[in-house]
């Protein structure tokens, strides 16, 4: 089959608009996956950081509000009320720009265990 009838030109440009429209949107998912794992990477350390403050806290026995500089921002630990052998802390990520709400951990003095975390 030869090129008399002008088929390999439109064959041509449909093939290539497929082509191009697939390699378009398979970038757009490339784009977008990469920035919903770039967020949750950010939402993981800022959890991690919070997560080793309470512990360093629960470790050291506190009871000092105070400041500690982490690796991703500076944590204020406000020790709220102790009941017996409970103890309730809340703990805060400051980052300049950025506003995060508190948590409220309340743990066994004893047993340094977490009992509620809010």
């Amino acid at each position: 089959m030869g090129n008399e009838k002008g088929f390999i030109l439109p064959f041509t440009l449909l093939f290539l608009s497929v082509i191009l429209t697939v390699a378009v949107a398979s970038k757009d998912l490339y784009v977008s996956k990469y920035r919903y794992l770039t967020n949750m990477q950010n939402v993981y350390e800022r959890k991690i950081s919070l997560y080793q403050t309470v512990l360093y806290e629960m470790e050291a026995g506190g009871g000092v509000d105070g400041l500690r500089k982490g690796s991703f921002g500076t944590m204020s630990v406000d020790y709220l009320e102790d009941s017996g052998d409970l103890k309730q802390m809340e703990v805060r990520l400051n980052q300049p720009g950025e506003v995060f709400l508190p948590v409220v951990v309340v743990y066994n003095k004893d047993t340094k265990k977490i009992v509620d975390w809010k």
